[in-house]
Parts: structure tokens; C-alpha cells; sequence
């Protein structure tokens, strides 16, 4: 079995790669993102700055992750988008996966994506986002922990 380190276990990991708006058009994506564990309640929070057109954008994520239940294998998640308000999620672990799905409370935004497991401190990570039945956004996202 695998033993995941991004989510599963505290730490501070370097993001970059790129973003796909509805139409195709790619911009560089690149931040932080912080794991937290208390033995209620997991926290992932991300801060990224998208540069569309040259200009920043800056986007901020709180994740309120579940610690994995029973089989260690699976958990939910919430999280208040700023574009796409309130996700309702599912996340799970297959092998050298973590995949995550998400809804958002409204019903109107739903997306999926995947972290795999290269090293200890490399994930890649794929993902898109649909609402009002067409493409909103995808990703393909570099995860490198940053070393202390």
C-alpha cells in the first residue's frame, strides 16, 4: 500500500503549472499550499497567484478536510470558493492516487481531480471544473514539498 504524504500527512508544498479557462486559454499557476491536522479537522489552505494576460490574480482556498474514516481510505470536504461559493466534497485514495469530487451546494458547479504520487515530495496534480453543463476551467498543477 502506499503511504501518502500531500493531504494525509502536515506540510508546506510549493505549486506551479498551468490553468485552462472555459475557452482553452492557458495562464501560469503558482503558490502554496499548507496541510494542518488536529485530530477533528484537517485543513488545506492554498494561496495561488494566476497570471491571465500579464495581469495577477489572486485566489485563496480553505479546504475543511474529515481525517480519513474506518479504512483510512476515504473522507468528505467543504470548502467556500470565491467563484464557485460552497463545495461539497468526496475524497479517496487509490494505490498512488488521491482523487477528490466535488458539488457545489447550489448544484450548479461540479468538478474532479487527482494528485499522483511520484516521490514523497512530488505529486502531480489534474484537474477541471464544469457548470451550467460546459467546461469551466482545468489544470495541470506540479506539488513539490518545500523543505523546512
Amino acid at each position: 500500500m502506499v503511504k501518502h504524504t500531500l493531504i494525509l500527512k502536515e506540510g508546506i508544498w510549493v505549486v506551479k503549472g498551468s490553468y485552462f479557462d472555459e475557452e482553452g486559454n492557458k495562464a501560469d499557476l503558482r503558490g502554496e499550499v499548507k496541510v494542518e491536522h488536529t485530530d477533528k479537522l484537517w485543513t488545506e489552505s492554498s494561496e495561488m497567484v494566476l497570471r491571465m494576460d500579464n495581469k495577477p490574480i489572486e485566489i485563496n482556498n480553505k479546504y475543511l478536510i474529515q481525517p480519513f474514516i474506518e479504512d483510512g481510505r476515504h473522507t468528505t470536504w467543504t470548502a467556500d470558493h470565491p467563484i464557485l461559493g460552497k463545495l461539497l466534497g468526496k475524497m479517496a485514495v487509490n494505490d498512488d492516487a488521491i482523487v477528490a469530487t466535488f458539488i457545489s451546494e447550489d448544484k450548479q458547479f461540479t468538478g474532479s481531480e487527482f494528485y499522483i504520487k511520484f516521490t514523497d515530495t512530488y505529486y502531480l496534480n489534474k484537474g477541471f471544473s464544469f457548470g451550467q453543463h460546459k467546461k469551466l476551467s482545468s489544470w495541470t498543477l506540479d506539488f513539490r514539498k518545500k523543505m523546512t
